[in-house]
């Protein structure tokens, strides 16, 4: 991977609002004028959405622009990308926000986002999020590229692509961080207990992708767990 320049990067967010992700969770606040406990009820969508949000703000601030972003929603229950558009398939994938410099317009749209009725494919926006990222970077080759997927792993996988886009990813120096709603996470450690069957299939793949990505400091996983 060439070396990273300050600025000149397009990250793409890929966010999961399939149904799963409307599942509530209980957070600690910190506590009241009279020391009291608190607590807040958010969905895992808000609550993963808090991540995306940070890394924006820090875009924002530094004031960069060509420290850009674009955000790719799975889950929708429309479909509008440019791999549909020539393709077909891909469907319940949008892109949400077109590449460009965030603002505080860019925050107001993500803050926008809700669990949908329909699940999406993360393998889907994955290829639409390298696709898109690809076409708008075809004449600056030297930029860094970055994805982001944040996702609770509950939805079903196609991995009839996988092989090939791995080889993509690789192909254009692609960096890949997953991050993973209540994802198992041996460092904090945690486990998620009673996993669906489709969460270990998705878990496992996102990890086989670490063994088939050559560059595999390009391929990282996070968990964002219960507090």
């Amino acid at each position: 991977m060439p070396a990273e320049r300050a600025g000149y990067t397009v990250t793409m967010f890929l966010v999961d609002t399939s149904p799963s992700m409307g599942t509530l969770r209980t957070i600690d606040l910190p506590p009241g004028p009279d020391g009291e406990c608190r607590t807040a009820n958010l969905t895992n969508l808000e609550w993963a959405l808090q991540f995306i949000k940070l890394k924006i703000q820090e875009m924002i601030f530094n004031g960069r622009k060509t420290d850009q972003c674009g955000v790719i929603v799975f889950g929708s229950e429309e479909t509008n990308n440019i791999v549909n558009e020539k393709n077909g398939g891909y469907e319940n994938v949008i892109e949400y926000i077109p590449i460009g410099q965030p603002n505080a317009g860019t925050l107001a749209k993500i803050d926008a986002l809700q669990p949908s009725s329909v699940s999406g494919d993360p393998i889907d926006a994955l290829i639409v999020g390298i696709e898109t990222q690809a076409n708008y970077l075809s004449s600056k080759k030297t930029w860094t590229r970055k994805v982001i997927m944040v996702t609770d792993g509950e939805s079903p996988i196609e991995v009839e692509d996988w092989e090939a886009t791995v080889a993509k990813m690789d192909g254009l120096d692609v960096s890949l961080t997953i991050v993973g709603v209540d994802f198992d996470d041996e460092e904090l450690p945690y486990t998620e207990p009673n996993k669906t069957i489709i969460k270990v299939w998705a878990t496992d793949t996102f990890q086989q992708t670490r063994t088939k990505v050559q560059s595999l400091h390009s391929v990282q996983m996070k968990n964002f767990t219960a507090p």
